[in-house]
């Protein structure tokens, strides 16, 4: 007997009956496409033998991307032309999906990297509605979204639309999310002498205040609320934020690059650890060899480390308590009023209502730690 062999769309037999009628079979098979070649070509016909039959030579001329369950079943029945008059019930395999060559060009990836076009993230398709309007809005890599969902978490999501669900918009950023981020820090200066450092997708990661390098762990509340006042300055100004190049001591001078901000030689930057905690974040592209406060030199070669002395707290106090006087001493030179500074003590738990951030920087002074790409101090 001769059987026939089609293509069935994914849903049917959802639920898996044994039975099902000649109508049911018959309504489920999937044609090509308009323009499109027959769905399945080769050997469709074949010839049972005993009862048995191979399939030797059969493919697909199109993927199953098009239909709504997005999958194909292959059927079998009797083909019209067996003179059999008893019904024989169709055979149905499970759903499966099928892929052209094509699909792995528009191949989501998982993880994404931070160069991948923006179209790589989950329901973004490749120059569908989603991708038009993040590219209008200059946003075309997983980089760029990444950066405005920090930014602008809400706008990003406006830009987008309520063409976008909820669901939609929470898969797309977990996918984002997923992405392996690299270990380049980038920089903003304040205007009150403060350094704002951001990792790759302008998270803030650390402060320089001075010479000394600040975790976010590190900070005091008031602290903390000052540098994301500052934060939201420099989010106002994304095209002010520059990568962060320090130059090691004894390199030849080098003349930075238009817009380039990298750490002046001289006083090395001092990375200060949270005290207390497992184990530090690290500021990477620090100069290899700075010993930290605690004693030993960081092993990443460049970014804070755990402290174990138990007396950091105090050491980052009074290193940042230095800064301010100094700071003070050089504002009273100059011919200002002298700064009143709040205490320090260990278990203060803060500094006073006064931010010393604030008062140490109500007016530009010169701290001498960067230079501009003309080689001004900044």
């Amino acid at each position: 007997m001769k059987v026939e062999l089609l293509v069935l769309d994914g849903d049917f037999n959802a639920d898996e009956r044994l039975e099902h009628t000649e109508k049911e079979f018959s309504e489920s098979v999937v044609f090509e496409r308009e323009g499109k070649r027959p769905l399945l070509s080769g050997e469709v016909i074949i010839v049972l033998e005993k009862g048995v039959a191979s399939i030797r030579d059969i493919s697909f001329t199109d993927n199953s991307s098009w239909i709504r369950s997005r999958k194909f079943r292959l059927g079998a029945r009797m083909s019209r032309a067996s003179s059999i008059e008893e019904r024989v019930q169709e055979a149905v395999s499970n759903p499966f999906l099928v892929k052209d060559h094509r699909g792995e060009v528009y191949k989501k990836h998982h993880p994404p990297a931070l160069a991948d076009d923006v179209w790589r993230l989950e329901k973004i398709g490749k120059d569908g509605v989603f991708h038009k309007k993040l590219a209008d809005f200059g946003i075309h890599t997983v980089q760029d979204f990444l950066r405005n969902l920090v930014m602008d978490q809400y706008g990003l999501r406006s830009l987008l639309g309520s063409g976008m669900s909820n669901k939609m918009w929470e898969s797309t950023v977990e996918h984002a999310r997923e992405c392996v981020l690299d270990d380049k820090l980038y920089s903003y200066c304040s205007g009150h002498g403060i350094v704002l450092l951001f990792n790759c997708v302008y998270e803030v990661v650390g402060v320089i205040v001075g010479t000394n390098c600040f975790t976010l762990t590190s900070l005091t509340p008031t602290q903390k609320a000052l540098v994301v006042k500052l934060q939201q300055d420099a989010y106002k100004f994304p095209d002010r934020i520059t990568e962060f190049k320090v130059q090691a001591q004894g390199a030849a001078a080098e003349q930075p690059a238009p817009g380039e901000v990298r750490a002046a030689p001289g006083p090395v930057p001092v990375p200060v650890a949270a005290a207390g905690s497992a184990s530090a974040p690290v500021l990477g592209g620090l100069p290899q060899g700075v010993h930290l406060p605690g004693g030993a030199p960081s092993p990443h070669g460049g970014g804070g480390g755990l402290l174990p002395n138990p007396l950091v707290l105090q050491q980052q106090s009074e290193a940042l308590e230095d800064v301010l006087q100094s700071a003070g001493a050089a504002h009273h030179q100059l011919g200002g009023e002298p700064w009143a500074f709040p205490s320090f003590g260990v278990g203060a738990g803060g500094f006073d209502a006064r931010d010393p951030f604030d008062v140490q920087f109500s007016g530009s002074q010169p701290c001498g730690l960067l230079l501009s790409s003309t080689g001004a101090r900044l």
